[in-house]
């Protein structure tokens, strides 16, 4: 579906000169006009989020995250409460692990916040409720957080991939750090090499 608004949208973009014309009406300040300044100035967009495709398009993929958000963290509540419930029979370490699986989901799930900013700032920007260089920009900066956080939030939480980060880490910059925090194999071939020195 979302390949499917993709193509419609992109496909009833407006004509180059009339959004030259907008531009240059709307932010005189910046010169699009002048080619000695911008060059070939690319431009790419709708001339308004009014018109009937534009606007599916746009409500698409701006409001429903909002509400899909807020049942990740009804979700989340109901599961934690479901795992302290009394009721609930389950060995400690198996409730550690439940509650650890819980927090990396959350982690995940949390990451398209990003997202629901940048939509809410577009929609205010579209209706002329903020303005100016800084929510034009911040924007698009805010999505570029997605795929810089997801990589990271993966590594921090499944364990596999925790220990080959810490492990390169290591290889890479030598063991500086406490060796309680190293990967167990790691810290086994560390404690060999030290024990060896020592004999020497």
């Amino acid at each position: 579906m979302s390949l499917a608004f993709l193509l419609v949208y992109v496909g009833n973009r407006s004509d180059y000169g009339e959004l030259l014309k907008v531009l240059v009406d709307i932010h005189p300040e910046y010169h699009y006009d002048d080619a000695s300044i911008w060059g070939n100035l690319t431009l790419t967009g709708h001339i308004s989020m009014l018109s009937p495709i534009t606007f599916i398009s746009i409500f698409y993929m701006a409001v429903p995250c909002a509400p899909i958000y807020c049942a990740i963290l009804w979700f989340r509540h109901k599961t934690l409460f479901a795992l302290n419930h009394p009721s609930v029979y389950l060995s400690t370490n198996t409730r550690a692990n439940h509650k650890k699986l819980v927090r990396a989901l959350t982690v995940q799930a949390a990451i398209p916040i990003f997202w629901l900013v940048t939509s809410g700032l577009y929609i205010l920007a579209q209706f002329g409720l903020i303005g100016g260089p800084i929510f034009e920009n911040i924007t698009f900066r805010l999505l570029d957080c997605i795929p810089m956080v997801s990589p990271i939030a993966t590594i921090l939480f499944i364990q596999p991939y925790k220990e080959g980060f810490v492990n390169m880490f290591y290889r890479v910059y030598g063991v500086a750090n406490s060796s309680a925090t190293m990967p167990t194999h790691y810290r086994n071939t560390v404690t060999e090499a030290s024990s060896r020195l020592t004999l020497l």
